[in-house]
């Protein structure tokens, strides 16, 4: 199989460099010339690319994205998003439709569901109630950033809690002075099954951090990604056990969740509902951004 990549990529050069077997790199489309990757074809339209190709890689900067994506999927491609934020509203969507026509496979990119942290965890983990934290101190709280963080919490929240939504909510606080965004916003998730997810995240820190912890019948697990720390507290013990582990960049993580897809895929190993799930944490992402622009809206 052939991956075609459309845009650019801090880490361009190691999603390249992927070693799997039956895969090669069909080339390149991109407005910036990624000069400084030798052996690699760079083609002067992405529609030349996707004939080309098997699977496209799809980047944050690729030049007309809904465009290129409808070829793709049309042309039965399957299509890896770096970003579905990187589309408007209802063209998502329309490539989910599309993709269910052709029975293209449409991944979108859920980083913290690779990190080495909640690997180690994944299998052990059925919750009752999640509390997710998240630090920002540094991150813009403007729309394009929040959008991001929101996509990979809602992601981790679908992972862990395999239900339907029955209802949100949500929280902020805005200072009268601060016309770019609240200094902290809540969100808070029922699920159908009866299980319960709580979301803050703060600005108002003087460093980074992301830490999700988890309750259920054996036990509480608590995730520190920013610091790689994992503890366990099981019901049966007298004391948490912690272990560290390493803590990949934002930007690794798109790397080994697309290698991890690509695997999957040469080996036919992807589920028949994956384009189902991705859908699921985008419209979950999309509805507690919307709550919080709407509870926003309501305060200023």
């Amino acid at each position: 199989m052939k991956i075609g990549f459309i845009g650019t990529h801090p880490l361009l050069e190691q999603l390249f460099r992927i070693e799997q077997k039956g895969y090669e790199v069909a080339g390149v489309y991109s407005h910036s010339s990624p000069d400084s990757l030798t052996g690699v074809r760079v083609y002067s339209t992405a529609s030349a690319l996707v004939q080309e190709s098997d699977v496209i890689f799809m980047g944050q900067t690729a030049p007309a994205p809904f465009e290129t994506g409808k070829l793709a999927v049309k042309e039965s491609r399957h299509l890896f998003l770096e970003s579905p934020f990187t589309l408007e509203a209802g063209q998502l969507d329309e490539l989910y439709r599309l993709a269910a026509e052709s029975q293209s496979m449409l991944k979108l990119n859920q980083r913290l569901l690779h990190h080495p942290v909640y690997k180690h965890l994944e299998a052990s983990l059925h919750p009752g109630q999640v509390f997710i934290r998240v630090d920002a101190a540094g991150q813009d709280r403007l729309d394009d950033k929040m959008q991001e963080l929101w996509f990979e919490l809602s992601s981790l929240l679908c992972d862990t809690i395999p239900s339907g939504i029955r209802r949100t909510g949500s929280h902020v606080v805005i200072p009268s002075t601060d016309l770019e965004g609240p200094v902290a916003c809540q969100a808070h998730v029922g699920f159908d099954n009866g299980a319960s997810a709580m979301v803050l995240v703060n600005h108002l820190a003087e460093s980074e951090s992301l830490q999700a912890e988890f309750f259920q019948q054996e036990g509480r697990y608590l995730m520190d990604f920013y610091a790689g720390k994992v503890l366990s507290f099981l019901s049966t013990d007298s004391k948490a056990q912690e272990e560290e582990k390493k803590s990949p960049s934002w930007h690794s993580l798109t790397v080994e969740a697309f290698r991890a897809w690509t695997e999957a895929a040469g080996k036919g190993e992807l589920p028949l509902t994956i384009n189902e799930k991705g859908q699921a944490v985008y419209h979950l992402a999309c509805q507690l951004l919307d709550k919080l622009r709407q509870r926003r809206r309501l305060l200023v």
